[in-house]
């Protein structure tokens, strides 16, 4: 999701069966937002194990996976490179991994036509995926996220969809 210049929304693009949505300036208003978006990306980029340790940059995946493809084994994803962060720095950024990918997930769920999002909740729903989690954290309603200014909180929003990726200046 790119998240600059003016406010527009372009429909999906389909490049060889990859679909593309993109969503410009949906928090053109917030530069505090995006600032804190991008640096919660960088701490996660810098502790956190990528899914190709042999590319360029780093591929993070976070919530629900279902394993690496010779041992399919479903449960939350626990890639924490950073043996020295303590407990308490672990849950705050889960928290804010949460928060920011719960935010991404319902801005687009709000921004996009219902002809686009429906079919991608239903085929969800379908699949029984859970909605994302973290390790301290499985529940299916309520983020927030702290900014300097203070914390925004949704009590009752829904999580993501069970899975995401973060990713810094990977090429693969």
């Amino acid at each position: 999701m790119l998240l600059v210049g003016r406010s527009s929304l372009s429909l999906p693009i389909t490049l060889d069966g990859i679909e593309l949505v993109v969503i410009c300036g949906c928090c053109i208003l917030c530069p505090g937002l995006i600032a804190h978006v991008n640096g919660v990306i960088e701490d996660v980029a810098h502790n956190w194990r990528g899914v190709q340790p042999t590319h360029g940059g780093k591929l993070i995946q976070y919530g629900w996976n279902a394993g690496p493809h010779h041992a399919h084994v479903f449960g939350l994803v626990h890639n924490v490179a950073n043996k020295k962060l303590d407990s308490k720095e672990l849950a705050a950024q889960d928290k804010s991994i949460l928060g920011i990918m719960s935010l991404t997930w319902n801005l687009l769920t709000a921004a996009l036509p219902k002809e686009v999002i429906d079919p991608v909740e239903e085929k969800l729903a379908e699949a029984g995926l859970p909605l994302m989690a973290s390790p301290g954290h499985v529940k299916e309603h309520g983020y927030e996220i702290s900014l300097p200014n203070g914390t925004l909180s949704w009590s009752t929003a829904e999580h993501a969809s069970a899975e995401a990726c973060m990713s810094q200046n990977y090429t693969a």
